[in-house]
C-alpha cells in the first residue's frame, strides 16, 4: 500500500477499511477503479425506480461487466455491514 492509497473506501455512505476489503474481495484494484461508476449507476437507478441509466448503454461490454460485478459486491458489503451493526447493537444489554 502506498502513501496515496486510502485507508478506508466509501461504498456509498459507509467507509470500510481498505485492508479488510482487500481480504474479502477477489480484485480490490478493479473494485476501486469501477466503484465511482457503480455508485453513480446505483444512485441513478434508485432515482429512476430501477431503470438502467441511458449512459450505461454507451459503455463497452467489459466496463458494464466490471461495474455490475462491483455493484453486486457493494450490495453484499452493505448487507453484511448492516447485519453486523444489527448484531452488535442487539448484543448490548442494559444493566
Amino acid at each position: 500500500m502506498t502513501s496515496n492509497t486510502p485507508t478506508h473506501i466509501d461504498i456509498g455512505g459507509i467507509a470500510l477499511p481498505r485492508e479488510e476489503l482487500a481480504q474479502v474481495l477477489p480484485d480490490i484494484e478493479r473494485f476501486e477503479r469501477h466503484l465511482p461508476d457503480a455508485l453513480a449507476v446505483d444512485r441513478d437507478m434508485q432515482a429512476s425506480e430501477g431503470a438502467v441509466p441511458d449512459y450505461v448503454r454507451e459503455w463497452p461490454q467489459a466496463r458494464i461487466d466490471a461495474v455490475v460485478r462491483t455493484l453486486k459486491e457493494v450490495g453484499s458489503l452493505r448487507e453484511q455491514t448492516s447485519e453486523q451493526m444489527k448484531t452488535s447493537g442487539a448484543g448490548h444489554s442494559r444493566h
